[in-house]
C-alpha cells in the first residue's frame, strides 16, 4: 500500500500565527492554491480514495484535491488535530518568553495544553499517537492500494514517530509545509518520504 499524507492548505489563523487545533477558520487563497498544486501532483498516481479529518480546513482541502482526482471522500475522526485546550485560538506571540512556552519547547512532543475547549480537555501530541496507530491499522486491513490522506501537522508528526521510529523530539519538530506530501510505502522494503509538490 502507498500513503500520501497531505497536510490541510494555509488558514487564515495559519497566516495570522494562532494554535488552530479543533477550531477552523477558511483556507486563504494560498492555503486553495497548495489543494490545487497537491492535486496536480497526485493525479499522477492511483490514488484510489481520499481519507480526511472532519475539521473545516481538511474537508475543503480534501474536496479540491477530491475534484482534480475524481475520487470519493471518506471522513474519519482519528485524523482529527490535537486540542489546544484554553489555547485554542490564541496568538502564538501571547507566550513569548513565558514560563509555559519554555516548558512546551523543552518537551514539544509530550507537553499537555492547559484546560479544554468545548468539553475536550488539551492534548499533548503523545495523547493522539494510539489513534493515529489505530487509523493505520484500519487502513492496512482495507482493500485500497493507495490512498490520500488530508489531516493535520499533529498527525503527521506521530505518522513519522510510527512509521520511522524517531524520538519524541524529532517527531514534534516535523513541520511539512502544505506543499509538501508525505509519502508512505507499506511493502516490505517500504519507507517514508517527503515530496516537494511540483
Amino acid at each position: 500500500m502507498k500513503i500520501y499524507v497531505i497536510r490541510h492548505g494555509q488558514t487564515e489563523a495559519n497566516a495570522a500565527g494562532q494554535l488552530q487545533g479543533h477550531i477552523d477558520t477558511p483556507l486563504t487563497d494560498t492555503g486553495k492554491r497548495h489543494a490545487n498544486n497537491v492535486a496536480e501532483t497526485l493525479s499522477r498516481t492511483d490514488v484510489d480514495v481520499l481519507i480526511s479529518s472532519p475539521l473545516k480546513r481538511a474537508l475543503d482541502t480534501a474536496k479540491l484535491v477530491a475534484q482534480e482526482l475524481r475520487v470519493d471522500i471518506r471522513v474519519d475522526p482519528d485524523l482529527k488535530e490535537i486540542c489546544y485546550g484554553d489555547w485554542e485560538g490564541r496568538y502564538k506571540s501571547e507566550f513569548a518568553d513565558t514560563a509555559v512556552w519554555e516548558r512546551r519547547t523543552a518537551d514539544k512532543y509530550n507537553f499537555e495544553h492547559p484546560g479544554e475547549h468545548e468539553g475536550v480537555s488539551g492534548q499533548s501530541y503523545a495523547d493522539i499517537y494510539d489513534r493515529v496507530v489505530d487509523f493505520y491499522t484500519g487502513l492496512r486491513e482495507s482493500d485500497y492500494d493507495t490512498v490520500g490522506v488530508v489531516t493535520h501537522l499533529g498527525v503527521l508528526r506521530n505518522m513519522k514517530k510510527h512509521f520511522e521510529g524517531v524520538s519524541d523530539e524529532t517527531a514534534a519538530s516535523f513541520t511539512p509545509s502544505a506543499d509538501q506530501i508525505y509519502r508512505i510505502s507499506t511493502e516490505e522494503d517500504g519507507d517514508a518520504t517527503l515530496l516537494d509538490v511540483n
